[in-house]
């Protein structure tokens, strides 16, 4: 099956990526954990950009580059933390960012833990799981009591502890100190676990904005009682158009989330975009086959996860070995493979409305942007032109208008018609919508052919 090779975080990825600075964001990575180690106080980052633009990717590669400066934290491989070292200071000489203090970073995907009953629960168990690694409950007894002093605070916030409560007429000011005692008591817990491993605890909390409202409002709020640390930073990964969304969904559509979220955050760095000619390079080196895929692209505003879906979508459909039995003409398929198809494609997972209209012979305007484009401009004249034949712009933009109307108008006839080198039919008409369903004969998912 064709595969993207940059999607997933893995530690070949994540590594390869930013020793190649694939996606271009190297310098603002090293900003970045630069900043990091510049914080000597309670710290709340939020890190924000549209889904699939790189959040994770980035997160994760800035744990990498903090945990390579860090000889307390073990890592399987020797000599990639010796290349990231290098290519730290190689970045960074000119820039006076000196070396990274040692910090224990820890990565905490909130969607994989919205289902627990309790946010502290499980975030004090993952810090206290990271930070280990080989961890044992004998080397640091007090973790059960903790995690048991926590479980049984998360119990009595349901409905019928707060009742019991209420009417055994409990000390109102008993829970208060109940709580600052748990407080200071997850404090010097997570002072212990980083004492011999760094001077600072930096936590990554990944996929906010993708939890149940009840979970991620929990969260934020159990970190702002629980972890007023000036040993701990915390960097939230989110969209925050769509976390502001979640808030409104706990508190109620007139709730003000944006002021809300400003009660968490001390700092906020929006995600610069990725370098989409480095990316596309990296993720498929015959990307000259698609000459209008990064116009596509940028004309969409894909982000790095659809970018990659995108390209691994082109590559299935892009035909590798074409027998054509004297149906269509081979120049008007590659035409279509080339410049048509890519833009149905792209279009399909932008906006299937547009799409609708673009494939029923309403929407020709999509193809204009094609026309003031050098690259593309030039390759759609030869082949809407005779050979030896020059045409003006009118000339050009009437010619396409004419293989748009072809192709997809339900008005014009169904017999062969001739634009320049394109010859247009209905074997070429069902072609180009069998290839775009993935399952013409032609499609190619095997990377072994």
């Amino acid at each position: 099956m064709i595969a993207s090779k940059v999607i997933k975080c893995s530690d070949h990825n994540l590594y390869e990526t930013y020793s190649n600075n694939y996606i271009g964001r190297n310098d603002f990575l090293h900003r970045f954990v630069y900043v990091l180690g510049q914080i000597n106080e309670a710290t709340t980052i939020a890190v924000d950009g549209d889904w699939g633009c790189g959040k994770t990717f980035f997160v994760k590669q800035a744990k990498m580059i903090m945990d390579a400066h860090n000889d307390y934290i073990s890592v399987d491989n020797a000599k990639q933390r010796k290349k990231i070292r290098e290519l730290w200071n190689r970045a960074t000489k000119n820039k006076d960012y000196g070396e990274i203090r040692p910090q224990v970073s820890v990565y905490y995907d909130a969607w994989m833990h919205d289902d627990d009953t309790d946010p502290l629960l499980s975030l004090v168990f993952e810090i206290y799981r990271s930070v280990q690694h080989e961890y044992s409950f004998e080397e640091f007894p007090n973790v059960i009591d903790i995690l048991g002093k926590i479980a049984d605070a998360s119990t009595s916030r349901n409905l019928s502890g707060v009742i019991d409560s209420l009417r055994s007429k409990k000390n109102p000011f008993e829970e208060l100190t109940e709580r600052q005692a748990l407080a200071s008591k997850i404090k010097e817990f997570l002072g212990s676990l980083i004492h011999e491993k760094g001077d600072r605890l930096v936590v990554y909390i990944d996929e906010l904005d993708r939890c149940n409202p009840n979970f991620a409002v929990r969260l934020l709020e159990k970190i702002k009682h629980y972890f007023d640390n000036d040993d701990i930073t915390f960097v939230l990964s989110i969209n925050s158009f769509e976390l502001q969304n979640t808030i409104r969904n706990y508190y109620g559509s007139e709730f003000n989330a944006s002021r809300y979220l400003n009660r968490f955050f001390d700092l906020r760095f929006s995600l610069p975009p990725v370098d989409i000619s480095s990316y596309l390079w990296s993720i498929e080196e015959n990307i000259d086959h698609y000459p209008v895929a990064r116009y596509i692209i940028e004309r969409y505003g894909f982000q790095m996860r659809d970018i990659a879906k995108y390209i691994r979508t082109l590559n299935i459909s892009f035909p590798r070995h074409m027998t054509f039995d004297g149906r269509f003409n081979a120049t008007t398929y590659s035409f279509c493979c080339r410049l048509i198809v890519p833009l149905m494609i792209g279009m399909q997972m932008y906006d299937i409305t547009k799409y609708k209209s673009f494939i029923e012979g309403n929407n020709r305007s999509e193809l204009d942007f094609m026309l003031e484009i050098k690259e593309l401009s030039n390759w759609i004249t030869w082949f809407v032109s005779k050979e030896n034949e020059n045409i003006d712009a009118q000339e050009q933009a009437h010619r396409l208008t004419m293989v748009y109307n072809a192709l997809f108008s339900s008005t014009v006839q169904h017999s062969e018609q001739t634009i320049g080198r394109l010859r247009i039919n209905n074997d070429i008409q069902n072609a180009v919508k069998e290839v775009v369903s993935l399952l013409s004969n032609m499609a190619y998912y095997n990377d072994n052919d």
